[in-house]
């Protein structure tokens, strides 16, 4: 099993087991995420620039144990003694951008409502190696940012505005895609698209055999509401 809710026979083995114990372990969120890359530029006496914190915070896992072996991958290869600020493009070589970049293609695709290039960026991202989980977290990541700035937009009624109050913010780069987003996705149809891709992430659960084919339908069922707010 993946994670065990309460209903977990494994879990509740353990839990009413004279000799053993159970321990609570949660996956990282983007606080926790930020507060790991704090505290690992303070303890290595690191200095990232906010681009790089903003790259890390959207794109390291949310296995603190993964995460961890990519600072330190990090930390061994630059070997910054001069204590120099670390750079975006530094970092995006080491930790090899290759899979950060297709999961990225295949969010614009989708939003932009384009289904052949999403078909034919997913099967590449799984020959990749990519699981189908960290393919609709990615999404359903982007939706949430969406989500909430379309929000905070109602209540002070300026986009540009509501957007600087993401964390991490938006890449420069990506601002105006992101923008565009925001605009033409209804935000009822974004929420039914997140409701979409937690049904999608539970499928794949308890699934595991058809992983990627649950997540290709979602994906693209998605994608085709994109289709027409962008064709």
């Amino acid at each position: 099993e993946d994670n065990l809710n309460k209903k977990s026979k494994i879990r509740s083995f353990f839990e009413k087991h004279t000799s053993y114990m159970t321990i609570a372990c949660y996956e990282d969120d983007v606080r926790s995420t930020m507060n790991l890359i704090t505290q690992f530029q303070s303890q290595n006496n690191l200095r990232f620039s906010d681009d790089v914190k903003n790259y890390l915070t959207q794109n390291l896992s949310h296995d603190r144990l993964v995460s961890t072996n990519e600072l330190e991958k990090i930390n061994l290869l630059l070997n910054n003694q001069d204590n120099q600020l670390i750079k975006l493009k530094d970092v995006q070589e080491i930790l090899n951008d290759g899979s950060s970049n297709s999961l990225n293609l295949i969010i614009e695709n989708v939003m932009y409502g384009k289904l052949n290039k999403t078909s034919k960026t997913l099967a590449k991202i799984f020959d990749e190696g990519i699981n189908s989980i960290t393919i609709i977290r990615s999404l359903l990541n982007y939706l949430t940012r969406i989500h909430q700035t379309q929000i905070e937009s109602k209540k002070i009624g300026n986009i540009e505005d509501a957007m600087k109050l993401l964390r991490p913010p938006v890449f420069c780069k990506d601002k105006e895609t992101f923008k565009s987003h925001c605009l033409k996705w209804p935000h009822s149809t974004i929420l039914i698209s997140i409701s979409k891709l937690l049904e999608a992430e539970y499928e794949c659960k308890i699934k595991s055999s058809l992983t990627n084919e649950i997540c290709e339908n979602y994906i693209l069922s998605i994608a085709k509401r994109g289709e027409s707010y962008f064709n």
